[in-house]
C-alpha cells in the first residue's frame, strides 16, 4: 500500500465513522492497488464540454440513469455541469447492456438530436458494467456530494458516483446554480441552436421579434382514469396553466404563447384524452402542439423560450427546466413558485424580477 492509498484509507475511515454517528449511510468502495488509467483503456468522452478543466484534473464517471429518457438526460447534463464546477473532467456515462435504450430509443441518438452528434458519439464509454467483473476506481460512491466532500481533503485521481445527479427538489436544485454550472448551461444552449438550424419551429422561436411563452402539460401517457396517478393528474390542473397565464400578461401584453402535450394512450385507458380537451388553451390564445412536435424540438423550444411553465413531477419537464435559457414556473400542485436562485416565495414579485434579470421586460 502506497502513501496515496494509506493517506486515503485513513481519512475514509474518520470521515465514515463521523458519518455514522451522524445517522448517514455513507458506504464508499475502497480501491488501493491496480486501478489502471480508464481513459487510456476505454474510448472515453473527448468532446470539449466534458474537458473544461486541465487534461491533469481528476475524472469523474457517472452510471447512466435506468429510467426514462428525461431521467437519462437530466443526470447526464448535471453529471458534466458538476463535473466541471468541482474541478473535473467527465469520463462519460457506464451503462447497463440494454439500458441505453428507453420507449425504443437509443440514448445516443437523442443526444445526437438534442445536442451535437460528436457528443453522442462519445458521451457513454464503449465498455458496458459487467457486474461479475465490474471496473475499479479509486473511489466509488453513491452520491455525488461525497465525492465533493473528500476531494476538499485528498486528491483523487479518478472516482465513479453510482447515482446520476438528480435532485429530490428541483427548488434546492435551481437555488444552487453557480457561475460554473450557468457557464455550462451556455454550452448547451449553443449546441440547441446550432442543431436546430434546420428546424423552422425552432429558428421561429429564436427569431421572434416578441417573447415566448412555453408550456409543458403532461396528459398522453397518464390516464384520467389511472388511481395510480390521479395525484398526478389533480396537480397539473388546466385552470394551474391559465392562471400563470394571467400573471405572465400582466408583465407580457404581447407573448407568443405554446403548449406542448401528448395525446398517446396510456396502456389502462379506456377514456384516452383527445385535443377537445385543450380547447381552454386555444380559447385563450395558445398554439397547442401534440406529438407532430418531435421530443428533441419540444424539449429545445422549452429550453429556449423566454418563459417555460412545467409540473416538476414529469421528468421530462424537469430536464427541460434544468436547461432553460427564460424564467422557469413550476405550477407545483396550485402552489407554483419561480424556480431561481434569487426566488423569494412571492410569486408575482420573483417573476418580474426574473424578467428583469433575464432582460425580458427593461423595467
Amino acid at each position: 500500500m502506497g502513501n496515496y492509498e494509506l493517506q486515503l484509507y485513513t481519512f475514509l475511515i474518520f470521515v465514515s465513522l463521523a458519518a455514522l454517528v451522524e445517522g448517514y449511510k455513507f458506504q464508499p468502495l475502497i480501491l488501493y492497488e491496480n486501478v489502471p488509467d480508464h481513459c487510456k483503456v476505454w474510448k472515453c468522452c473527448n468532446h470539449s464540454v466534458c474537458n473544461m478543466r486541465p487534461p491533469t484534473a481528476p475524472v469523474l464517471f457517472t452510471m447512466l440513469h435506468g429510467g426514462g429518457n428525461g431521467y437519462k438526460t437530466l443526470g447526464m447534463i448535471n453529471s458534466i455541469a458538476l463535473a466541471y464546477a468541482h474541478g473535473f473532467n467527465f469520463g462519460g456515462l457506464i451503462a447497463f447492456k440494454g439500458n441505453e435504450v428507453t420507449h425504443g430509443v437509443h440514448f445516443k441518438k437523442l443526444v445526437s438530436s438534442l445536442f451535437d452528434p460528436a457528443l453522442a458519439n462519445t458521451i457513454i464509454v464503449d465498455e458496458y458494467y459487467n457486474t461479475t467483473h465490474p471496473p475499479r476506481f479509486t473511489l466509488q460512491f453513491q452520491l455525488m456530494d461525497q465525492i465533493v466532500a473528500l476531494k476538499k481533503q485528498v486528491a483523487i485521481k479518478e472516482a465513479l458516483v453510482y447515482n446520476a445527479p438528480i435532485y429530490k427538489s428541483m427548488h434546492e436544485d435551481m437555488k444552487a446554480n453557480s457561475p460554473e454550472r450557468e457557464y455550462m448551461m451556455t454550452k448547451f444552449h449553443a449546441m440547441f441552436e446550432e442543431s436546430g438550424r434546420d428546424d423552422s419551429m425552432l429558428q421561429d422561436l429564436i427569431k421572434s421579434p416578441i417573447p415566448v411563452v412555453a408550456m409543458h402539460v403532461r396528459r398522453g401517457d397518464m390516464g384520467r382514469n389511472d388511481v395510480t396517478l390521479s395525484k398526478f393528474i389533480e396537480c397539473s390542473k388546466d385552470e394551474f396553466f391559465y392562471d400563470i397565464l394571467v400573471l405572465i400578461k400582466k408583465f407580457l401584453a404581447d407573448v407568443d404563447v405554446h403548449l406542448f402535450s401528448s395525446l398517446e394512450k396510456s396502456k389502462t385507458e379506456t377514456s384516452p384524452w383527445t385535443t377537445k380537451d385543450f380547447d381552454g388553451y386555444r380559447e385563450r390564445g395558445m398554439k397547442v402542439h401534440f406529438d407532430e412536435v418531435n421530443v428533441p424540438t419540444t424539449l429545445k423550444f422549452l429550453a429556449l423560450a423566454s418563459v417555460t411553465v412545467i409540473e416538476s413531477r414529469s421528468s421530462f419537464a424537469r430536464t427541460a427546466a434544468h436547461l432553460a435559457r427564460g424564467c422557469v414556473i413550476d405550477i407545483s400542485c396550485g402552489e407554483p413558485r419561480v424556480l431561481s436562485s434569487k426566488a423569494t416565495g412571492k410569486l408575482e414579485k420573483d417573476l418580474k424580477k426574473c424578467l428583469h434579470m433575464k432582460k425580458i421586460i427593461s423595467k
